[in-house]
């Protein structure tokens, strides 16, 4: 027996020893000096080409195990989607990052169908099986409705428009138009105001995953493009936040000032629409991503318990055609400037250092770099001027320190001049040089520049368009005439302050104020009652006050409403406490006027609501209008 486990260990001792002659021997290090057949120019050992493998072994993506070669497949099958990652890239080809974790979203939105893709593929789930051939893709078509709400999609729905109700705001009704050609007519109207803010729906709309064109749409639809408090105080921003029922939001909003309150409106409204997406597709998983979009919009205006049926989408929406309008708006913005823009900006770094995907390309062309402002202007940028990138860079870098106006972190937009840019450098022209007729021109050597470069101080803010004590002031104020008042009981005469600054409103606009008479101020609540009981439609009970036509007009007498309205809905008017007034006057002069002195800290005008199809603009300043402060009428 000893003899038979000798010989046994004699030939696994010769067994091994064969191995270790065979074996080729690891290098100790990589410094060439010790090891002559180290290549310096080859990839360390963990940098080897990944090879992906040929079925999923695991998750990739947000959360995902994210095994190298797990990564490098589903890399490789989502380039034949989406031309999105450079295969040749072998030092990142394994790696997930922000970037890889988009363009998942991206192709679970446009080829799976998803409206709230997670960024993750698992083996086995829809994602993989429409990557890996297993299901077919949703046709472009069928995209969803969120984030994949594209050009092709939103021009693809079949929409009414607009009714005549909604026609009546501008007098379109009774033209002979279409619903769509009003709509589309409306929303030119609006193009020009909504514009300003184009940098902004583009941000939040890749931020949230909505089409820059449909948040272009609802501004026109909610406020015409305008950044106010609507619907007797309980509409917020440009996009109309409700506090009744996102008192949340709202809060978020009325924290920020100025262009950043205005973001934080679009970003708010954006985030409920994304949010009604998603309820709408749970409540009707077979329709498609375009019905269900539409049925979003609807729920946007009244609710998701009102989105009951196809046929009767906008049934109880505001005019009872808030989707059709918007989708026909939409379109309208699609085509002038609003298309795609809630796709990846192109060729951006990511953090990661992955490139961003840019339609197929990997590698940032020498022209999409970003452009670095030079110290000094060159040339002339603005309106009519050469507009070289590093000059205009400079402009917008050097106005930015007056007017909070471009985001100067936007290296891709940052070089580009527009007509946002010409109005933006007007403001600057008007406010800080004094040019009562901007050009709109940043000229080199010229007063503009020399304000801009801090060789000149800039205007004194005495003059109009700045405000005064607690209030805006117009010099020539008094020149418009004595405040006019209707003859109605709730027009109660205003205290002086408040007259001068309708006035210094009237004056900045170049009307007198036989044009735009007083017809309401201070209300009690017996009076709200009255007038919404007699003279408001049930579709503006329902948009402008958010409640219950049937409600509103099921009691006996106005005095019962009146004390519903005292317990149930005790913010109903800013006509209550004191700090509305109704003009009649709807003129754009107005309007503008108004919009110009809103984001002015101090102006005492807080916002304003166009009542158009009743020639009614309902104006809220910052203080009580009347001598009864502090005081509610009730009855």
């Amino acid at each position: 027996m000893s003899d038979i486990l000798e010989e046994l260990k004699k030939r696994l001792l010769s067994v091994i020893d064969g191995y270790k002659k065979f074996k080729p021997q690891a290098p100790t290090n990589n410094n060439p000096s010790t090891n002559p057949s180290a290549n310096t120019n080859q990839p360390a050992n963990n940098n080897n080409p990944i090879t992906a493998s040929k079925t999923l072994s695991a998750s990739v993506g947000e959360g995902g195990t994210n095994k190298p070669e797990d990564v490098a497949l589903v890399k490789t099958l989502i380039n034949k989607f989406i031309k999105a990652f450079d295969l040749n890239d072998n030092a990142n080809l394994g790696k997930v990052g922000a970037t890889t974790i988009k363009v998942i979203k991206q192709f679970q939105q446009e080829k799976v169908g998803l409206p709230s893709p997670d960024g993750r593929i698992d083996a086995g789930g829809k994602s993989w099986k429409v990557l890996n051939g297993e299901a077919q893709p949703v046709s472009n078509s069928q995209g969803s409705a969120q984030g994949g709400a594209s050009s092709q999609l939103i021009n693809s729905i079949q929409t009414t428009g607009a009714s005549n109700h909604t026609a009546g705001q501008d007098g379109l009704d009774g033209k002979g138009l279409s619903g769509v050609e009003v709509s589309q007519t409306m929303a030119k109207t609006d193009l020009e105001r909504v514009t300003k803010y184009k940098d902004l729906f583009v941000k939040i709309g890749k931020e949230q995953g909505v089409p820059a064109s449909i948040l272009a749409a609802i501004a026109s639809r909610e406020t015409r493009g305008r950044e106010v408090i609507g619907d007797h105080g309980n509409g917020f921003g440009i996009i109309q936040v409700d506090k009744r029922y996102h008192p949340e939001k709202v809060a978020k909003i009325e924290a920020k000032q100025g262009l950043a309150r205005v973001e934080e409106s679009i970003r708010q409204g954006a985030i409920i629409l994304k949010d009604y997406i998603g309820q709408i597709k749970a409540k009707f998983p077979n329709w498609t991503p375009a019905q269900q979009l539409k049925g979003a919009l609807a729920a946007y205006n009244a609710g998701v318990s009102t989105v009951q049926t196809l046929e009767g989408m906008d049934k109880g929406t505001t005019g009872d055609d808030y989707s059709g309008d918007v989708i026909a708006r939409a379109q309208f913005m699609d085509k002038n400037g609003f298309a795609e823009e809630s796709a990846p900006a192109n060729n951006q770094p990511a953090a990661n250092g992955e490139t961003k995907p840019a339609n197929g390309e990997t590698k940032p062309t020498a022209n999409n770099q970003p452009v670095t402002a030079s110290t000094t202007l060159s040339d002339s940028v603005g309106e009519g001027g050469k507009n070289k990138p590093e000059d205009v860079a400079l402009v917008k870098t050097l106005i930015n320190k007056f007017i909070k106006a471009f985001n100067l972190s936007d290296t891709a937009n940052l070089s580009k001049m527009g007509k946002y840019t010409v109005d933006k450098i007007k403001e600057f022209q008007q406010q800080k040089v004094g040019i009562e007729n901007p050009d709109g021109r940043i000229d080199v050597g010229g007063k503009s520049w020399k304000v801009l470069n801090g060789e000149t101080p800039p205007a004194a803010s005495t003059n109009d368009g700045a405000p005064t004590g607690n209030y805006y002031s117009h010099p020539n104020a008094a020149n418009v005439g004595a405040i006019r008042y209707g003859n109605g009981v709730t027009a109660r005469k205003m205290i002086p302050e408040a007259e001068k600054l309708l006035q210094s409103i009237l004056a900045k606009a170049g009307l007198s104020a036989s044009e735009a008479q007083v017809n309401s101020t201070k209300r009690s609540y017996y009076d709200q009652a009255r007038i919404i009981r007699e003279d408001v439609d049930d579709a503006d009970i329902r948009g402008w006050y958010g409640l219950d036509p049937n409600v509103v007009k099921g009691f006996s007498s106005h005095e019962e409403c009146a004390k519903w309205f005292q317990t149930n809905a005790p913010n109903i008017s800013n006509h209550i406490p004191g700090y509305a007034l109704d003009v009649q006057n709807t003129s754009s002069a107005f309007h503008n006027a108004l919009n110009e002195l809103i984001p002015v800290k101090g102006s005492g005008v807080r916002t304003y609501l166009r009542e158009d199809h009743i020639g009614i603009t309902h104006v809220e300043f910052t203080f009580e209008v009347t001598s009864m402060k502090g005081r509610v009428l009730k009855f």
